[in-house]
């Protein structure tokens, strides 16, 4: 939690200088490398377990904070306010629903696979990003 206060000063100016295709395709590497690096690790009380842990909050608070700035930053003025509404509420049911599909996951085939899932839905997130930048109609100028 200290890491996620200290860094998300230096993670909002840098939602203001750099493009968001960029910063949203970082993050969502740096958090699959932190998903990939926490399940190689072999006790849960080691460091390393705790770095891992660490990297994957701070990365899962960028890629937040990034969409948030895209929200912010692109959406009109008189709709701005009812979209990120629905990406609150909806990010809230997703993680509600996710805390019950990743409970089962669990159950069923063992401690390492609700990560799996996540990394696979971070490939998926960074896939409709690039296809969002690919497409002419969606602008990513800011």
């Amino acid at each position: 939690m200290l890491a996620n206060l200290v860094l998300i000063l230096p993670f909002g100016r840098m939602a203001d200088t750099y493009k968001y295709t960029y910063l949203i395709a970082c993050a969502c590497l740096l958090k699959m490398g932190a998903i990939g690096a926490f399940m190689q690790q072999d006790t849960p009380e080691s460091w390393g377990t705790c770095f891992c842990f660490m990297a994957m909050a701070v990365t899962h608070q960028m890629q937040n904070l990034f969409t948030d700035a895209l929200f912010t930053k692109n959406l009109p003025s008189d709709i701005r306010g009812v979209f990120c509404g629905l990406y609150q509420f909806f990010g809230s049911l997703g993680v509600m629903l996710y805390s019950l599909l990743g409970a089962h996951v669990f159950d069923l085939y063992g401690p390492q696979a609700p990560f799996l899932c996540v990394g696979l839905l971070d490939l998926i997130w960074m896939l409709l990003v690039l296809i969002m930048y690919i497409t002419p109609s969606v602008s990513f100028n800011q």
